[in-house]
């Protein structure tokens, strides 16, 4: 072939490839503008074609995966969704944010299919998995092998988030419209297993024992004291071999405080029903036992639930820590002022997207649900 033609030959294929680019990038915004406009074979046209590049696949894989799971195409949208984990850099927040999105999420607790139990079992495995979605993908395994019957697997599975397995619950006391969340009720002070107090209904109560949470990690206090409008304090003594830094991460139902070793920690007084290590705090531990106390307030649910477990700031387990539903001897602190928790990665990762692009109708449907996802519809 002639020089000349060879080079022709070059240029066309070149330029027949930037055309094929230029095509796929230019398709994705209409085709989102099709999805929002419930056009959706215009959408399915516009995806696929942005399938055929790289730098477009990760969000067309993902916009495939949501129609086709809003279209009750199970089996289609699952395919696509593990095609977006392994075409995207970082794919973690969209997942956190559609978590509980209806079809589409995969926190629903049920039994899963094969794409999406390969879908979480990467996620499991993957070293870049971010310790909030580790968390979640553990979750959701454990309850794919429940309702599959396979209990030793979901043992497994539930067993890898080692969350504070015992406590001790007291309440009920009283909380109409929120009165209750600020009163300092007496187990605050009498962390003592033999204490007694008087609860809303003026019957004596003391500090039961849970000796294990239940099998999916959540502890039910209100199941074991009461529900309903009302305060309930949960208390558990970590014996720490030395004295280290750790990080607290809850799931939780209600308003909450937080305090360790009598210091308070942490508060949120608005009603949230949050999945786990939805929040998270830097905390001490002292040598020896130290006691975590954590209130939850509930006028506006009918539950008071918790997820709670201790980690390192990699959010890995902290395996050299002993636990006693029971009293022990611990170091008071000073009464302490609450901080600030630990920025929710998906969620600043997403308001940061927001903010470099607030038309984008992906970015504005993800941070919106991350906002839905982590409680605070009233910003949404």
């Amino acid at each position: 072939m002639p020089k000349l033609s060879v080079f022709l030959a070059l240029f066309l294929f070149f330029l027949n490839s930037s055309l094929q680019k230029a095509q796929a990038q230019n398709t994705l915004p209409e085709a989102w503008k099709a999805f929002f406009s419930n056009q959706r074979d215009e959408a399915i046209k516009g995806f696929k074609a942005g399938l055929k590049d790289k730098n477009t696949a990760a969000e067309a894989n993902l916009g495939l995966a949501m129609l086709y799971s809003l279209e009750d195409r199970e089996a289609e949208g699952s395919k696509y969704m593990l095609a977006h984990y392994k075409a995207s850099s970082n794919p973690f927040p969209t997942f956190y944010a559609l978590w509980d999105m209806p079809n589409v999420g995969l926190g629903g607790g049920e039994k899963l299919n094969t794409d999406q139990l390969a879908l979480l079992k990467a996620i499991q495995s993957d070293p870049k998995t971010p310790t909030y979605m580790r968390t979640l993908a553990n979750q959701a395994v454990g309850f794919h092998w429940r309702r599959s019957a396979n209990f030793e697997e979901s043992t497994k599975a539930f067993a890898l988030n080692a969350v504070i397995p015992t406590w001790q619950v007291a309440g009920e006391f009283e909380n109409v419209s929120g009165s209750g969340f600020d009163k300092e009720y007496a187990p605050i002070k009498e962390p003592k297993s033999d204490a007694k107090f008087i609860n809303k209904e003026d019957i004596p109560v003391g500090w039961v024992t849970i000796p294990k949470v239940d099998w999916d990690n959540w502890m039910e206090a209100s199941d074991v004291v009461g529900s309903g409008t009302s305060v309930f304090y949960n208390q558990v003594f970590v014996n720490s071999p030395t004295e280290q830094q750790a990080v607290l991460r809850m799931g939780w139902t209600g308003a909450y405080k937080i305090w360790i070793n009598d210091a308070l920690v942490g508060i949120d007084t608005e009603e949230r029903s949050q999945s786990p290590d939805a929040v998270a705090y830097p905390i001490s531990l002292k040598k020896g036992y130290n006691r975590i106390l954590i209130q939850i307030g509930t006028s506006e649910q009918s539950s008071s639930s918790l997820f709670v477990r201790l980690t390192d700031n990699d959010g890995k387990s902290l395996p050299n820590l002993s636990y006693s539903p029971s009293f022990k001897d611990y170091p008071k602190q000073a009464v302490g002022t609450a901080i600030a928790p630990i920025a929710q990665e998906a969620e600043a990762f997403l308001a940061a997207e927001y903010q470099k692009k607030p038309t984008d109708l992906l970015v504005k449907l993800l941070y919106a649900q991350c906002l839905f996802h982590n409680y605070k519809n009233y910003e949404v």
